[in-house]
């Protein structure tokens, strides 16, 4: 495997003619994750990503790669994102394999609609997006800019292992739309600036990435037991509008953005006691400001509202609104970092604390420990995921 990483990087490089400028970069990593509760190795994984700029003539040619070897978890190697941007003096053209992020806020965004996310690895400190073919468009105006994206390509995830477990029954897998047509997808940002403020109108309309859960009881023709449950899972259409805006008051900086969705309605899951997904529509919204006192101590606070249900955990028969806290604060002192984030579900009490401490042992090297905590009551957000509380280790090259 680690031979075929390689071969895959070299392959990459090649793609690229010396006779035009050329970039190449990445990291070379490796992080070991030791859970408490479980009190085992979770993860010992040695990463590569690498990427490759090329310019040509008509713009520019990107391509990256992701791997990795982890006797903890299946070994891993993709092409990660492979585009070609094309620029003309009032609009760009970007086709291929790609990430599109949209949206003000830091790490949890609302507006950001379209990558699916990996909402349920329980090691990774950030949401990782699953890249898509597609074709994006940006016009540039005197007053702002309107990006357009077409997205062919399906972008539905299966029933999450950790959905799966934790319901008694077994869902089957959903099926997806076969008619390219109906995987389409489209996403239009329309970005300005107003009043000292950026601002971004957007609209989005495809697929939930995330397939409805329900259940149909039966009765038992053999009668022991009386009922039986038909466990049913099926992808559906969802439309998106958000807002989404950033500046500055003095030296605070300031954002927000909110979005409001509206899935394709399922008959099965009104009035269903048995449903884990809903029909209704749903806001959620962030706002947030940071500030850095001394040029050294940065520190930022976000507030985050989700009108029904939780804001990371898709399924669940709780329809309250929830709330949630988000604090960072990192200190950097030449070569040393620390930094500490903390969430709290102000709803239910429950908190996660992420603390890191990094060190620079050369310009291209990097060394760090940290660790996630959860603390809550059993049944809450975060304290149903106290045994998943880790410590973890790593180096990572850059180059």
């Amino acid at each position: 495997m680690l031979r075929s990483l390689c071969l895959g990087f070299l392959a990459l490089s090649l793609m690229a003619s010396p006779a035009l400028a050329l970039e190449v970069g990445g990291t070379l990593s490796y992080e070991a994750i030791y859970q408490l509760e479980k009190e085992e190795l979770a993860r010992s994984r040695l990463a590569l990503k690498a990427s490759i700029q090329e310019q040509l003539p008509i713009g520019r040619l990107y391509s990256s790669l992701l791997g990795w070897l982890d006797p903890k978890d299946e070994d891993h190697l993709e092409l990660e994102q492979l585009y070609v941007d094309i620029y003309t003096p009032s609009a760009d053209l970007r086709i291929g394999r790609q990430l599109v992020s949209w949206g003000t806020a830091d790490g949890i965004n609302p507006t950001d609609y379209i990558n699916p996310k990996d909402l349920f690895d329980p090691l990774e400190a950030e949401f990782r997006k699953k890249p898509l073919t597609m074709v994006q468009a940006t016009y540039y105006g005197s007053q702002g800019s309107i990006t357009g994206v077409i997205v062919p390509e399906f972008n539905g995830q299966e029933v999450p292992e950790q959905v799966a477990e934790s319901f008694p029954i077994e869902f089957p897998e959903p099926k997806e739309p076969e008619d390219w047509q109906e995987r389409i997808q489209y996403g239009l940002r329309a970005e300005t600036y107003l009043a000292g403020y950026d601002w971004q109108l957007s609209l989005y309309r495809g697929w939930d990435p995330y397939p409805a859960l329900w259940s149909i009881a039966q009765p038992n023709p053999q009668g022991d037991p009386l009922v039986i449950l038909s466990p049913h899972a099926s992808y559906r259409r969802i439309t998106k509008a958000g807002l989404a805006f950033a500046g500055t008051l003095g030296d605070v900086g300031l954002w927000g953005e909110g979005a409001r969705m509206w899935p394709e309605k399922i008959r099965e899951l009104e009035d269903n006691p048995l449903a884990f997904s809903a029909n209704d529509p749903w806001t959620q919204m962030i706002v947030g400001l940071d500030y850095t006192f001394l040029a050294d101590l940065y520190t930022s606070v976000q507030y985050l509202w989700q009108s029904r249900g939780s804001a990371f955990i898709p399924y669940g028969q709780d329809d309250k609104a929830q709330s949630y806290l988000i604090l960072q604060g990192r200190y950097t002192h030449w070569d040393h970092e620390l930094e500490l984030v903390g969430m709290t579900n102000i709803t239910d009490g429950s908190w996660v604390l992420n603390p890191k401490y990094a060190y620079r042992a050369a310009p291209a090297v990097k060394v760090y420990v940290g660790g996630r905590f959860f603390c809550g009551d059993g049944d809450s957000e975060f304290g149903q995921a106290q045994d998943e509380d880790m410590v973890k280790a790593g180096i990572e090259f850059s180059f």
